[in-house]
């Protein structure tokens, strides 16, 4: 590799990166220069090559160790590994590299095509089987920092928690229901995605700015309240259910969920109280119809402040032209928050009147 460097990487999808890919090169080094055993066989995905011919001689008077011959090979696969220890190499001289490397190995796989294979196929489709093979070995699915949280103790707990106490599962690690879904012991009604459920928790309990954050998921920290706190847990589960209801599945865009934050907001604080978690479908029907009234008594409130998130509309029953919140404009700014909880934290006692008027 020290020698001919990028010409063995013509089928890599990449050249070496000296510099976008330092943080993945500086600890292929790390590791070779800082340990002493083969920790770096186990940390490292290793080499692919393909090849043209690959002969193997045992006869080398060496126990347990032969000598490989390949003829013509092509890196498609850890082009960033082998360019690294090439460097290490370079850098820390031949005299010195026995000691470096010593006892450290690379998984190495080679493919090659038989003498058959290759009377059979053409130059224009070994160079397609070639790049099918690259992009396969290439395409790994990235491990997010969110996934790497999923195995924090209190994402546990709550999991726990919210099966227990709602029977609904709190999914902490992408895809661990799956085989359930597919397989048809549980349906993908009872699974909530990890960044919706704490968006709609953060939400339910005050903190509208902090359920809207990008990555959600990877930058919530928490303490065991969030657990054992039974109020906190009804208000995010009835929470729940009602934007599963409000919500649509095809309306779950980026750009409205300041917008769908807000009202979660809005409707827990104005409507939820203690048992209403576990309230009957026909009641929470009820209380979101309730909800929707009083959210367009809102806007309608809002509309008749002059602003730049107020417009006029033509009406499709009557055909005037009436003032209206222009509502995404109006969620992306700072004015939508303080507008929602100066309103509605005023209105708490709205599930009183529904529930002395519905019974």
């Amino acid at each position: 590799m020290d020698k001919f460097k990028n010409s063995i990487l013509k089928q890599n999808p990449r050249s070496y990166l000296e510099f976008a890919g330092q943080k993945v090169n500086g600890a292929i080094r790390s590791t070779i220069l800082s340990t002493k055993t083969n920790e770096f066989a186990l940390l490292n995905n290793g080499i692919t090559l393909i090849s043209d011919e690959t002969r193997i001689n045992e006869k080398i008077g060496e126990k347990n160790r032969a000598k490989l011959h390949v003829k013509n090979p092509q890196i498609i696969n850890g082009g960033q590994t082998a360019y690294t220890l090439s460097k290490l190499y370079r850098e820390i001289g031949e005299a010195n590299a026995a000691d470096v490397f010593r006892d450290k190995e690379v998984l190495l796989k080679i493919i090659t095509l038989s003498d058959e294979a290759q009377e059979k196929t053409g130059a224009a489709e070994r160079l397609e089987l070639i790049e099918q093979i690259s992009t396969a070995t290439n395409q790994q699915t990235a491990v997010t920092n969110a996934d790497r949280m999923s195995g924090e103790r209190y994402h546990i707990e709550l999991q726990m928690a919210l099966f227990k106490k709602y029977g609904i599962l709190y999914e902490r690690k992408r895809g661990e229901f799956g085989d359930g879904i597919s397989d048809g012991y549980i349906t993908a009604n009872q699974v909530i995605e990890r960044n919706i459920a704490l968006r709609i928790y953060l939400a339910a309990n005050g903190d509208i700015e902090s359920s809207m954050k990008k990555q959600v998921f990877a930058k919530f920290t928490s303490t065991e309240d969030i657990v054992f706190n039974s109020v906190s847990l009804d208000r995010f589960y009835f929470a729940y259910r009602c934007f599963k209801k409000m919500t649509k599945k095809n309306d779950q865009d980026k750009r409205r969920l300041r917008y769908q934050m807000g009202r979660i907001y809005a409707i827990t604080e104005s409507l939820h109280e203690e048992g209403y978690a576990e309230i009957s479908h026909e009641f929470l029907n009820d209380v979101i119809l309730a909800f929707e009234q009083e959210w367009n008594l809102f806007l309608e409130h809002r509309s008749n402040i002059k602003g730049k998130y107020v417009k006029f509309v033509t009406e499709a029953s009557t055909g005037e032209k009436v003032l209206a919140v222009n509502e995404e404009a109006w969620a992306a700014s700072q004015d939508f928050l303080q507008s929602v909880v100066s309103y509605f934290s005023n209105k708490k006692g709205l599930a009183s009147v529904l529930a002395s008027t519905g019974d």
